[in-house]
C-alpha cells in the first residue's frame, strides 16, 4: 500500500534478488482483484521488480502453501523512456491585462481505468474555470487552466519530484511563460 521503492530498497538491504509484488487491497488506483497495480518508482533502480494481481498473489500463495516451491515468471514488458506521447490541455480566461498570468494546473495521471490521482485536482481546476465563465468574471490579469499529463517523472530520486510536470510545462513546453507567471496553483488532490 505504498510505493515499490520502498519496498525494493528494504529488499534489496537485506539480499534480494528482486521483489514480486501486489496490492494488499482494493484501494488506492486500482479497481479490482485482477488490477496489476504497483505504484511509481521515483528512485534508483536497485534489484528487479514486477507487480502482479491479486489473484495471481492467491495462487501462488496456494501454491506455496501446497510446497511448490518453484515457478517461472515470464515478464514480456519493454520500457522506452522518452518514446511516449503526452498531451497538456490548456484554456485561458482573458483577463484586463495579458501582461501577466496566474496558471491553475494538476495532471491527469489516471491509472488504467482509474478515476483517483489526480482525477480530483482537475475535476477543481475545470469547476474552477466554470464558475468563473458562468458568473462572466474578467479577472485582472490572464489565468490560465493547465491539465497537465506529467506528475513524477524525469526527476527520479529527488526530493521534489512531483512537481516535474509543472516545471516542464513551463521551462520547456511554454518558455514565454516563465516571465509573465505571476503565480502558480498546482493541486495534487487524490480520491479518497
Amino acid at each position: 500500500m505504498a510505493w515499490i521503492d520502498q519496498y525494493m530498497n528494504e529488499a534489496a538491504l537485506h539480499g534480494a534478488a528482486a521483489i514480486v509484488t501486489y496490492s494488499l487491497e482494493i484501494g488506492y488506483g486500482s479497481y479490482s482483484d485482477d488490477m496489476i497495480n504497483m505504484q511509481d518508482l521515483c528512485a534508483k533502480d536497485v534489484i528487479p521488480c514486477v507487480s502482479i494481481s491479486r489473484n495471481h498473489y492467491k495462487e501462488l500463495s496456494k501454491a506455496i502453501k501446497e510446497g511448490k516451491n518453484k515457478a517461472t515468471l515470464e515478464v514480456d514488458n519493454v520500457m522506452e523512456p522518452d518514446k511516449g506521447t503526452i498531451y497538456n490541455v490548456v484554456g485561458k480566461i482573458k483577463g484586463k491585462s495579458s501582461d501577466q498570468q496566474i496558471i491553475v494546473s494538476g495532471h491527469y495521471a489516471v491509472y488504467f481505468n482509474g478515476f483517483q490521482d489526480d482525477s480530483c485536482a482537475i475535476s477543481l481546476i475545470l469547476s474552477m474555470a466554470k464558475a468563473m465563465k458562468d458568473s462572466e468574471y474578467t479577472p485582472e490579469n490572464d489565468i490560465v487552466f493547465v491539465c497537465h499529463g506529467s506528475k513524477e517523472w524525469g526527476a527520479i530520486g529527488s526530493q521534489f519530484d512531483w512537481t516535474t510536470g509543472a516545471w516542464e510545462m513551463i521551462n520547456n513546453a511554454h518558455p514565454d511563460w516563465a516571465g509573465k507567471t505571476i503565480a502558480m496553483l498546482n493541486f495534487e488532490l487524490p480520491a479518497v
